[in-house]
């Protein structure tokens, strides 16, 4: 019908016109037509509701199917949308909607909510697609809802004319005081442990370390109107990155209520939090308290909930707001509106004593003057109808389990309150009502919304607990799903012990630790210690950590882990282990990340029930079986452990060894008969075998070769003894007789008994190296079948004469602390080529020489590798310097080499610490190497040929070549000032920079060929086609294609820099682009032109990703 439709309704009003839809008939579009009927004759399985919500706002809410948005694409469409209209008075199927609103939508979302709705219209919402020509294909329709007139509320009498803040919905504010009879504040302050910490040395050694940090930081508070603050910091990035190495996590602002207190020697009674983006610089502060002091902290959060101080404000004190005068008598009722369907009687929100009720959870709660907003906000969601459920289950050893059903509608109604962090929140509701009084003690734990259970610890036995699911919004408010019933926590059975020998099952204590007796429970007997994150009243003991290493105790029983420990001559021991899979993945369980071997010195003292004299760590990996401990003093005792260390230090010991006196070492003179090492404190074996062999010979730089031969008689022989598997072991054998003494280091291989060779390889050149074959058994003892022949790995010969560097001080930067020699000795490192693109990096370093440079002000562990190429190191300075940041455990790090013009690089490696003042305080340093660059014809013959469509890709080497060795040549030829005339363009970041803007960028997005790269390695190159411009000049095209990456984080290879976005082209069959990819990115492939429709050709882009 295209008869006349106005979009005005007759009383003249405009109500939103319709945002560039047309809404009147298409006539003669017979094609069109026919679009559209085919539409409406597809079937489809989307639903759409329309909800009301509080001041005149809508949430629409939907479900797509994929099928249906498949169905839609098939049809044309190409933007998702949802449209709503207003069909007050009329019928949608036959009459146009006087206004549309719409909204353009990812595919992901699920919901939208509605502002600016008018009062007592209807209102319809869909969702579907819109086509290129924009045609809109209809999913599905919501039914008519009624946008009601909000209600106002009159007052009851002339006394309900004064201003009177609501109280918060749920939250009873009759006279409860936080503070007990006898002083002791047990309300803490959201997650701030603030009273003492009694017995966490590890602990407070961190906080003592960081008190001591020197910091430049400033925050000040500023008062603003309506008891509002602005907190406005500035943070060096040096002071961002002490805070880092001391642990920090989250970057936070904290503000306290520090009323007639001393924040430096008493809790404040309440704290906000606000967890911060490291830019960002200020923040509003409402809801303050007239007449109220407060102070500001910026800082950082660790991973166990301690608080590093960057920066404290001086107090400021909140006003109270001037009261308006009134214009006439008519004017005295100066009431806010309160929210519908709020009481608004007197409810007074202050005791009677005139004590501050302030309740938990972060929120400075005293009297709300006018936060009818938040009341209104708290109220409406009260009303809402939820269908969720949280049950609490009782589990052995004072814990339980939480579990939970959250319906998705019930998340999608919590959002649309401002529900932001979907949370746990377990009450301590001993002899209290919870609807009533607030909990004395909280948990809260941040999780995932598919997460539908928790297990909870370190619950305190004889006490009442009930569970919440909910979220959290910005400002802290706390919108509950559900709520559980009450759980009572039995009191644990006292277990009988078999003999005297057996009641010390007391957990391995870290070194330095004090592991005397230490209640964790007050005298008065009331249980103050709240768990994960809510520091509620003073923290006794630990009792997380406490929970953790007991139920670790208990379970020790279970494993069959053993370890033995052995003196050797030279002031050294031997550590051998044997440890079941089902052992590491129990410790894995309890949180163990770092497999790790501690050595403690127990001279005179009772490890059980005393802390070490002093404690050494080795990591190790899970495949390591031995372990050689030096530098061991004369006269004392050791004992020895094999376990896994946690995130947050703790240990979790799987065996400990017997204890060994350090003497004068005697080797058994009677060397006639060869005999394995003592493992386990097992006797020494002689094995009568047939003739089995086995040999190790150099294959390259990084390989060795190992070859052997075991008759099935043999094999056999070793099952029967309880070999079970069958492994290759690598020793170092450097400068010992592996008969007598222990290895430095074992590697061990599993193998499948018709393996014959492995290559295996070189952990550290210029070192000897032999090979055994044999048998594990299940208690993990070794059934030696073979021993080969010893061999030496040599560094290649490319190094520097060491006799020409008679200096390796650099002085790259200033240093004035330096780390004794003696802890320098056992620390070493080296380089070795890798290939023409890369070389190796093999380090040791003591945990004595770490220890050592901590304590002259090491803050980071890092590595320098230094070009020296050509350089008199007596008289001038590095090239250049790579630094990397690393990791502790760090053993072998990978390094690329750098174009040169020479035919070869010079390279030295340096390990150690930067202090704050970036200082260096070196650890060990290597002998120069010279690393060859392939630059020169002669260097491809000895490259295997590959055919010109094929790349060989592996873990460490991409090889590639296309076309003849004369092309190859050419582009890989030496050019040198002398052959040629060179010229240089400078080009500016800015001024030589062709600005995109986003209708351009959009463009780039819609017309390239897109893959999105998830992290790891890729290779990008041309498989095959050419792109041409049409051009007579080359008319069959080029190899040619434009790259951009963009979004996430990604490393080009060639640069090694760590990007947001970056561009690139390949050039050739023959070129690749090789992209680490960090963070989540998308790869554009694409062509430029001025005119695109005399193109010809097409080509395809390979991209490979490496397996790690």
């Amino acid at each position: 019908d295209t008869t006349d439709t106005p979009t005005t309704p007759a009383d003249g009003n405009q109500t939103t016109p319709t945002d560039g839809i047309p809404i009147a008939p298409i006539v003669g579009g017979l094609g069109l037509a026919g679009l559209l009927a085919a539409w409406a004759n597809q079937a489809k399985n989307s639903e759409i509701t329309l909800t009301s919500q509080p001041n005149q706002t809508a949430l629409a809410t939907w479900s797509v199917p994929q099928a249906d948005k498949d169905a839609a694409k098939s049809h044309g469409g190409q933007q998702y949308q949802l449209r709503v209209y207003d069909v007050t008075d009329i019928d949608l199927d036959s009459q146009p909607a006087p206004s549309v609103q719409q909204y353009d939508c990812s595919e992901l979302t699920t919901d939208k909510e509605l502002d600016s709705l008018v009062p007592e219209h209807d209102y319809q919402a869909e969702i579907g697609y819109v086509t290129e020509n924009g045609e809109w294909l209809k999913l599905a329709r919501s039914e008519k809802l009624r946008i009601s007139i909000p209600e106002t509320v009159a007052p009851m009498d002339g006394d309900d004319s004064t201003g009177i803040s609501i109280p918060e919905v749920g939250v009873d504010t009759t006279d409860t005081p936080t503070t007990p009879a006898d002083g002791n504040q047990t309300t803490p302050t959201d997650g701030i442990p603030i009273a003492p910490i009694v017995g966490g040395l590890g602990l407070a050694g961190l906080l003592a370390a960081w008190a001591n940090q020197a910091k430049n930081s400033e925050i000040t508070l500023t008062s603003q109107p309506n008891q509002t603050a602005l907190a406005t910091w500035s943070v060096p990035q040096a002071d961002k990155d002490a805070a880092k190495s001391h642990g920090g996590q989250q970057y936070q602002l904290r503000v306290y209520d520090v009323t007639d207190i001393d924040l430096d020697s008493q809790p404040a009674p309440s704290v906000q939090q606000y967890d911060c983006s490291e830019l960002t610089t200020d923040k509003e502060l409402d809801s303050l308290v007239p007449e109220h002091d407060y102070q500001a902290e910026i800082g950082y959060v660790t991973e166990n909930g301690e608080w590093l101080k960057l920066a404290r404000s001086e107090k400021l004190r909140i006003s109270i707001p001037e009261t308006a005068t009134t214009v006439d008598e008519n004017e005295n009722q100066e009431i806010s509106t309160p929210e519908a369907e709020l009481d608004t009687t007197d409810t007074d929100t202050t005791p009677v004593d005139g004590n501050q009720t302030t309740p938990t959870d972060g929120i400075g709660i005293g009297q709300i003057v006018g936060g009818l907003g938040l009341a209104g906000l708290l109220a409406a969601w009260a009303n809402q109808a939820k269908n969720s459920e949280i049950t609490l289950t009782a589990q052995p050893n004072q814990t339980a389990l939480a579990t939970w059903s959250v319906p998705q509608a019930d998340k999608d109604a919590a959002k649309s309150h401002g529900g932001k962090q979907y949370q746990l929140r377990v009450y301590d509701v001993t002899d209290i009502d919870l609807d009533s009084q607030p909990a004395p003690s909280v948990q809260q734990y941040d999780c995932s919304e598919s997460t539908t259970d928790k297990e909870l610890d370190s619950l305190v036995p004889e006490h009442d607990y009930q569970a919440e699911i909910g979220y959290v919004t910005d400002d802290g408010q706390w919108l509950k799903l559900a709520c559980s019933e009450k759980l009572r926590i039995s009191i644990p059975e006292t277990a009988t012990t078999v003999d005297e020998n057996e009641n010390q099952e007391i957990s391995t204590p870290e070194a330095e630790l004090d592991t005397t007796d230490t209640d964790t429970t007050p005298v008065d007997g009331n249980q103050t210690t709240p768990t994960d994150g809510i520091g509620i009243g003073q923290i006794v003991g630990g009792l997380g950590v406490a929970g953790l290493l007991a139920a670790w105790a208990n379970r020790k029983r279970e494993l069959n882990s053993k370890i033995n420990l052995k003196s050797n001559h030279s002031k050294s021991a031997s550590a051998t282990w044997s440890v079941p899979e089902a052992d590491k993945d129990a410790a894995k369980l309890y949180g163990g990340q770092q497999y790790q071997l501690r050595v403690y010195d127990v001279t005179n003292i009772d490890l059980d029930s005393q802390p070490a004299n002093s404690t050494r760590y080795y990591d190790s990996e899970e495949s390591n079986q031995q372990w050689q401990v030096g530098n061991l003093l004369d006269d004392c005792e050791y004992q020895a452990e094999i376990g896994f260390a946690t995130d947050d230090g703790q240990w979790l010991p799987l065996a400990r060894s017997n204890r060994v006196r350090i003497s004068e070492y005697r080797v058994d003179e009677d060397k006639n008969v060869a005999q394995e090492p003592e493992i386990l404190g097992k006797t020494p074996v002689k094995w009568v075998l047939p003739p089995c062999k086995i040999t190790i010979a150099p294959d390259n730089p990084e390989n060795m070769m190992v070859a052997w031969e075991v008759p099935q008689a043999a094999k056999n022989a070793m099952k029967e003894k309880g070999g079970e598997q069958y492994q290759l072991r690598i020793y170092d054998v450097t400068g010992i007789d592996l008969d007598t003494q222990p290895a430095y280091n074992v590697q061990a291989y599993n193998c499948e008994e018709s393996t014959q060779q492995m290559q295996v390889p070189v952990f550290v050149s210029d070192r000897d190296y032999q090979a055994e074959i044999g048998y594990v058994t299940d208690d993990g003892e070794w059934l030696k079948l073979a021993r080969s022949n010893c061999i030496r790995m040599p560094v290649p010969d490319f190094t520097v004469d060491s006799d020409e560097v008679k200096s390796t001080e650099l002085d790259t930067t200033p240093t004035t602390a330096s780390i004794p020699e003696e802890a320098l000795k056992s620390s070493w490192i080296t380089i070795v080529p890798h290939d023409h693109q890369s070389a190796c990096v093999h380090l040791v370093v003591s945990q004595a020489a770490k220890d050592a440079a901590k304590q002259q002000g090491g803050q980071q562990y890092q590595l320098r590798i230094y070009d020296v190429t050509d350089v008199d190191l007596e008289s001038q300075k590095a090239q250049k310097i790579q630094q990397y940041d690393c990791e502790e455990s760090i053993q072998k790090q990978k390094i690329p080499i750098n174009v040169s013009s020479l035919s070869y690089v010079d390279y030295l490696a340096e390990i150690g610490y930067v202090t704050d003042n970036l200082q260096w305080l070196r650890i060990a340093c290597s002998n120069p190497l010279r690393i060859p660059v392939l630059t020169q014809t002669d260097d491809i013959e000895a490259v295997e040929t590959i055919p010109p469509d094929e790349a060989t890709i592996d873990a460490d080497l991409i090889s590639q070549r296309s076309g003849s060795k004369e092309e190859t040549a050419i582009a890989t030829s030496n050019i040198t000032p002398g052959d040629c005339e060179i010229q240089h363009l400078v080009v500016h970041s800015r001024n030589n920079c062709y600005s995109l803007n986003d209708a351009q960028i959009k463009g780039l997005q819609e017309t390239g060929v897109s893959e999105t790269l998830e992290p790891g390695i890729y290779i990008v190159r041309i498989k095959s086609g050419t792109f041409g411009y049409g051009s007579n000049i080359c008319p069959s095209g080029e190899p040619f294609v434009l790259l951009w990456i963009f979004g996430g984080k990604v490393k080009n290879k060639k640069t090694n820099i760590p990007v947001g976005q970056t561009w690139s082209t390949l050039n050739g069959s023959h070129e690749t682009l090789t992209l680490e990819v960090l963070e989540t990115t998308t790869l554009y492939a694409f062509f430029v032109d001025t005119y695109p429709d005399d193109n010809n050709g097409e080509l395809t882009v390979s991209v490979a990703k490496l397996y790690s």
